[in-house]
C-alpha cells in the first residue's frame, strides 16, 4: 500500500524547527532585555562613579588652591612678601570659595550623607583659614595658624577617607607634602 502523506514520526520532526523557531525568539527577546537591562544598570553605576570622582576633584582641588591663597597672604601680612599681591590672592580663594559651593550641590546629589558631613567640615575650616589670612586685624601667630592648619589637613584627609568608603575603594597613604610640619 502506497503513502502519499508522510507518516506521523516524519512529520513531527520536520515541525520541530517551526516550533522551536518562536520559543528561540522569545528567549533570545527576554535575553537581549535582560542585557539591556543589566547594561543600563552598569552604564549608570558608572557615570554616578565619574560623576562623582570629578565632584571629589574638583572640591578638593579648591581647597588646595584656598589652603595655599591663605598660606602665601599669612606670609605676606607677617611682612615677608610684597603685599601687593593680596588682592589677588583674596580672588583666588573667593573663586575656590565659589568652586566648592557649586561642587558641594553635585556631592548633595550623588554622594553619601557622611561625605557630605565631611566636606561641609572641611569648607568650615577652609572659612576660618580664610578669615585668619585675610579678615583679621593682624597675623595670627605660629601657633594659631599651625592649629588651624592643622585641623584643616584633618579635615581633608577626612574628606578622602570618606569619599574612598563610598565608592568601597581600598585605603591609601596619607598626603604627605605640604602637610603642617613638613615640606
Amino acid at each position: 500500500m502506497l503513502r502519499t502523506s508522510a507518516t506521523p514520526k516524519e512529520t513531527d520532526v520536520t515541525d520541530i524547527p517551526s516550533a522551536l523557531s518562536p520559543i528561540a525568539a522569545t528567549a533570545a527577546a527576554i535575553l537581549a532585555g535582560i542585557n539591556l537591562v543589566v547594561s543600563g544598570r552598569r552604564e549608570h553605576g558608572k557615570w554616578a562613579r565619574e560623576a562623582l570622582v570629578d565632584a571629589f576633584m574638583e572640591y578638593m582641588g579648591a581647597s588646595y588652591v584656598a589652603g595655599h591663597a591663605c598660606r602665601v597672604a599669612i606670609d605676606i601680612r607677617r611682612g615677608e612678601q610684597d603685599s601687593a599681591d593680596i588682592p589677588t590672592l583674596r580672588q583666588q580663594a573667593q573663586v575656590a570659595h565659589d568652586t566648592q559651593r557649586s561642587t558641594m550641590t553635585r556631592l548633595r546629589l550623588l554622594a553619601s550623607a557622611d561625605v557630605v558631613a565631611a566636606a561641609e567640615l572641611l569648607h568650615e575650616h577652609e572659612h576660618r583659614l580664610v578669615s585668619l589670612a585675610f579678615d583679621a586685624p593682624s597675623p595670627p601667630d605660629d601657633d594659631a595658624w599651625a592649629v588651624n592648619y592643622a585641623r584643616l589637613w584633618h579635615a581633608r584627609d577626612q574628606m578622602i577617607r570618606m569619599a574612598r568608603r563610598s565608592m568601597r575603594l581600598p585605603a591609601t597613604a596619607d598626603i604627605v607634602h605640604g602637610r603642617p610640619g613638613r615640606t
